[in-house]
């Protein structure tokens, strides 16, 4: 089976620079799918939608190819002018497709807006058009059939591609080109003090899948994609690689799918019925912040306290003028002195303290921004973990959060 891929965009983004790198990943995206699945792609093109000739060349290329593909990038504006086009190509009416018209309702009522005024011109299709309802958003994909040929219209939004492909397209493409393809995606999440040395354990686990891998601070989310024409070929392997990918970085995994790492930690406080009180410095507020989002957190969530100034770790925490002049309100001892004093006054199973030198300034050559310590204070004992952290002052904020976070995940987990 041969293909062309149309990337069909706005004439406001026709000439738009911020458009082009987007417009390219899909379009090779789309190519990697589409070969994966033993369809050839011969032919990529970019159509404006203020261009006459649109109908003139779909025709064409439908008469060309066995498939064509067109990515739509257009405003929802020119939605219903592109769906005339290819009911003028194919040959057929646009009529109201009832079943797409609930669910779009359902969708506003969901969002609780009102419902548009042109809602049922929303729901026109060409007559016999098979859609793919979109995970988010009322745009759906669009297959139609003329005579021998396939005409494939995506929306531009790529989430929505790969979810649509893993749960409908996938399938179609595979009995379109005679071959049967069977899609799983795993999706793994880690946190650690170096995402770089996670990316390279990770890589090295995944050798010979299809992988995405990003970090956002200390965060790494990561998606694992297998395919091939036995589903349970394609599940063993999988589940292969994720033991390996875990056991390789065992203390650095956190969880799966859109787990988030507050999350854990919430769900792990209140499953082992662990009380936590919190003192921030320079995260002011934003683990607590964090924590407070999780459902039931007030079971085990006692206080947290933002003493940000000498005097409120002193009033509040007990750390002793002393030490502050001694060893600073950045040190070791600050650190653990918070967390003991924190734990002492709450009366909780674990304090937790958060100091250091978030930026852009008060740095020092022995002290220079991005040092922080992290102080945890158990009935086990009490521990004070020293980072030094890159970035401006709020990814170095963002970060002593993640970590101060992972230090109590860990306790809890005895890792």
């Amino acid at each position: 089976m041969i293909a062309e891929i149309v990337t069909l965009v706005s004439e406001e983004d026709a000439a738009s620079e911020s458009l082009k790198g987007v417009e390219k990943t899909a379009r090779e995206r789309m190519e990697d799918l589409l070969r994966q699945s033993g369809v050839r792609v011969l032919s990529t093109r970019k159509l404006v939608t203020g261009d006459l000739v649109i109908e003139q060349v779909l025709s064409e290329s439908v008469a060309l190819f066995d498939l064509v593909v067109v990515l739509d990038a257009t405003s929802e504006g020119d939605e219903i002018n592109l769906r005339k086009i290819l009911a003028q190509v194919s040959g057929s009416r646009l009529v109201i497709m009832e079943k797409f018209l609930e669910d779009l309702k359902g969708f506003y009522r969901d969002q609780e807006m009102p419902l548009p005024r042109d809602i049922e011109r929303q729901a026109l299709l060409p007559k016999d058009t098979r859609w793919i309802p979109p995970w988010t958003g009322v745009r759906p994909a669009l297959m139609i059939k003329i005579k021998e040929k396939h005409l494939l219209v995506l929306p531009d939004d790529l989430q929505e591609v790969e979810r649509m492909w893993e749960h409908t397209l996938s399938t179609w493409f595979g009995n379109l080109s005679g071959r049967s393809v069977h899609i799983r995606t795993l999706k793994l999440r880690f946190v650690g003090r170096s995402p770089a040395r996670i990316r390279s354990t990770f890589l090295q686990a995944v050798n010979g899948a299809r992988f995405t891998f990003d970090s956002e601070g200390c965060l790494c989310n990561t998606t694992i994609s297998m395919e091939g024409d036995n589903p349970d070929r394609v599940v063993r392997e999988l589940e292969r690689i994720r033991a390996r990918v875990v056991g390789d970085l065992k203390q650095e995994f956190f969880g799966e799918d859109d787990e988030t790492l507050e999350g854990v930690v919430g769900r792990l406080l209140i499953e082992q019925s662990q009380s936590i009180a919190i003192a921030e410095s320079c995260t002011g507020g934003l683990i607590t912040t964090m924590l407070v989002e999780i459902p039931g957190i007030s079971s085990v969530l006692d206080r947290g306290v933002v003493t940000y100034s000498n005097t409120a770790k002193t009033d509040l925490l007990g750390v002793s003028k002393s030490v502050i002049k001694t060893q600073g309100a950045v040190s070791r001892v600050t650190a653990r002195t918070m967390a003991m004093g924190i734990r002492k006054r709450a009366g909780t199973d674990i304090g937790l303290a958060v100091t250091g030198i978030a930026g852009p300034s008060g740095g020092t050559p022995e002290k220079p921004v991005g040092t922080v310590f992290i102080g945890l204070a158990t009935p086990e004992g009490n521990e004070v973990t020293e980072y030094h952290f890159k970035g401006d002052r709020k990814a170095v904020r963002v970060m002593s959060a993640q970590m101060a976070l992972d230090r109590v995940r860990r306790y809890l987990l005895g890792l």
